[in-house]
């Protein structure tokens, strides 16, 4: 075995036991009993569970459980909604009971204005206090989080892990000891948490004890030990593990095994200094990419982030195959690449309101600058016409944009049940500049419409429209014109299983294209398990379908789901006639396992059938494989960019 993959695993082995010189945090909270009258022909609430009161009675319970009554009526009105919310803001944590029970109840998602009134009766007044609450991986609940009953093969899991520390999950939200209460901050906090790969989920609650508010932020982490099969890094790797919360600091170490020579590693620390900066360093030795890169980011994290930006220093040699179709003959070659990348923005709060554009509420307005150095060398031969993609270039960039967005709280949709936040809104941008190339400068312009909400009675759609191109001195040239709509039903629910329907339609012209521009069949076609070696196009239409049924079954403490698709893919090139019009699909079903408490990967094996394929196509028809936690198409802004064709 590769001496680096043995040191890899045995500082995995290390970090397993880092619990004996960590310091422990408490996660068994202390409860106190509270006493609660409820008259009779009442509904009474308790965390998940609704039972019916007949006669006047008293329980006893906890007072970190959830408790509403309700009368007996089959009216839900929303004045109910509203009413009910109100009241529960009141307590300490029953606020949540509104999320997991009326919201769901009826399949709608719930929106942030909605979840801001949980807070909306402390709003202004002055945080007295913040509390932490770490909750164990297995065997509790954030509804209720005196609830604690892990099996004989959980506990011992739950004494070794390090629970995220108090300062990472203080620098990941909004607000401080001292300031005035605002909802808006409260949920997106919530948000914020949410999104890091190593809490499963959080909640904020507010507790006014005499006439002070006390703030208590409660996150439930996931095991941070991760294995993937064939992990996405485009390295090739048959194996990736990784750890995404050393030492309970949120850093994160990925090592991916290539082969028994070949490997890649990569280190993140997310959120450096509490500045929403991520840093991450990669460092590559194998076939496809050798050397080191160093990049740190800065997305519009909040509607609220006024600066965002970027920077990556890079130095790679690059790997390939160079396939002749004619002599069905593969030629390996290398290049390297050297690459200084920048960019810097700045985010303002406009009155600017366009209802029928989707910007409504608050329109952010956004203004950016990018800088893109790279330089090719070692390189295949490069003329003015030929092998465009190694020109060495200088591409500076000005976008500005507008961007309106704010979430939704849902489940059952790229997870098994954790709650998980949909972006809707829109975002439109126009990116102008000039790419100074090895052999000519070309001038860019090019303009992005985004749009995506929940439609009544429809589903949740997300849709991209993309126009761009350069003019040089021989005129127009690579224009693209590109449509992209992304689709998913409501929830629908037969006894314990719940169905989903999704579906991805996109489509890419090119316009005036030079070599550069050809969709390449070395990536991704559209087509899951396809890849098609020696495929190139001016024009593509893919369409995915996938029907997921989420089931009852627990495997293992896994979550099992199944699941049917239908891919196809139609293309062709009207540069050049070799490439005659062509349509190629695949049908397939298969299995996906998850457990939301660990990191690891939904894991997924799939059985396809590829009746159409590309020249020298290379098709997967039984894949074992592990997903990485996916994400849908947000409507914040980031560096501005040449639109890609693919």
């Amino acid at each position: 075995m590769n001496k680096v993959l043995q040191l890899f695993l045995l500082l995995l082995t290390f970090l397993g036991w880092q619990k004996v010189c960590a310091q422990k945090q408490t996660s068994t909270p202390e409860a106190k009993i509270n006493k609660v009258s409820v008259k009779g022909d009442r509904f009474l609430l308790l965390d998940d569970d609704v039972y019916y009161i007949p006669h006047d009675t008293i329980i006893y319970v906890a007072d970190t459980v959830d408790v509403l009554i309700r009368k007996n009526s089959l009216q839900k009105t929303q004045a109910f909604y509203d009413s009910v919310e109100h009241k529960m803001s009141k307590s300490k944590i029953s606020s949540m009971v509104y999320d997991a029970l009326f919201v769901h109840s009826d399949k709608k998602p719930h929106n942030e204005k909605a979840s801001e009134q949980r807070f909306s009766h402390f709003e202004n007044e002055k945080i007295q206090s913040i509390k932490y609450k770490h909750l164990p991986i297995f065997g509790s609940r954030i509804s209720d989080t005196t609830h604690y009953k892990p099996n004989k093969y959980t506990k011992p899991l739950n004494d070794i892990h390090v629970h995220t520390r108090n300062w990472i999950i203080r620098k990941n939200i909004l607000f401080e000891e001292g300031s005035n209460i605002s909802s808006e901050d409260m949920v997106e906090s919530e948000r914020l948490l949410r999104r890091l790969d190593f809490v499963r989920d959080a909640r904020i609650m507010i507790n006014e004890i005499d006439g002070k508010a006390e703030v208590a932020v409660v996150t439930r982490d996931v095991f941070p030990y991760n294995v993937e099969v064939n992990p996405s890094n485009d390295n090739g790797a048959l194996l990736g593990i990784s750890h995404i919360n050393i030492g309970g600091m949120g850093h994160q170490l990925e090592f991916d095994y290539v082969d028994w020579t070949e490997y890649e590693l990569f280190y993140t620390v997310p959120n450096i200094l509490g500045t929403f900066i991520d840093g991450q360093v990669d460092f590559s030795q194998h076939f496809n990419k050798r050397g080191l890169g160093v990049n740190f980011d800065k997305d519009f994290v909040t509607r609220k982030t006024e600066y965002g930006g970027g920077i990556e220093f890079s130095q790679f040699k690059f790997g390939e195959f160079n396939y002749d179709p004619i002599l069905d003959e593969s030629e390996e070659f290398y290049y390297k690449r050297r690459r200084q990348d920048l960019w810097i923005g700045r985010s303002f709060l406009t009155n600017i309101r366009m209802p029928y554009l989707g910007f409504e509420d608050k329109t952010y307005a956004v203004v950016s600058a990018r800088r893109d150095n790279q330089d090719f060398f070692d390189k295949p031969e490069v003329r003015i016409d030929t092998n465009y993609f190694y020109h060495d270039r200088i591409i500076s960039l000005i976008g500005i944009g507008l961007t309106s967005r704010e979430y939704y709280k849902d489940k059952f949709i790229l997870n098994f049940g954790r709650t998980e936040d949909i972006p809707t809104g829109a975002a439109l941008s126009l990116t102008m500049g000039i790419e100074r190339r090895e052999f000519e400068d070309r001038l860019y312009l090019g303009a992005v419409y985004a749009r995506g909400g929940y439609i009544s009675g429809f589903g949740y759609l997300n849709s991209i429209y993309s126009l761009g191109g350069y003019r040089g001195e021989s005129g127009f040239s690579d224009g693209i014109l590109s449509m992209q709509f992304d689709y998913f039903s409501r929830l629908s629910q037969l006894g314990q299983y719940k169905f989903r329907q999704f579906a991805s339609l996109s489509f890419a012209q090119a316009i005036k294209p030079t070599e550069d521009i050809f969709i390449s069949g070395q990536s991704d076609i559209g087509i899951r398990g396809l890849n098609g070696f020696y495929l190139k196009s001016t024009s593509k239409l893919n369409l995915k379908v996938e029907s997921l049924v989420f089931t009852p079954i627990n495997f293992l403490s896994f979550r099992v789901a199944t699941f049917a698709f239908f891919d196809v893919t139609g293309v062709s090139n009207y540069i050049n006639p070799f490439f005659s019009p062509d349509v190629f699909y695949a049908t397939g079903l298969g299995l996906r396992f998850r457990n939301d408490n660990i990191a690891i990967s939904t894991i997924q094996i799939r059985f396809g059938i590829y009746p159409r394929q590309p020249l020298n196509g290379n098709p997967s028809f039984f894949e074992f494989s592990t997903s990485p936690r996916l994400g849908i198409r947000d409507f914040d802004f980031k560096a501005p960019e040449i639109i890609p064709f693919n």
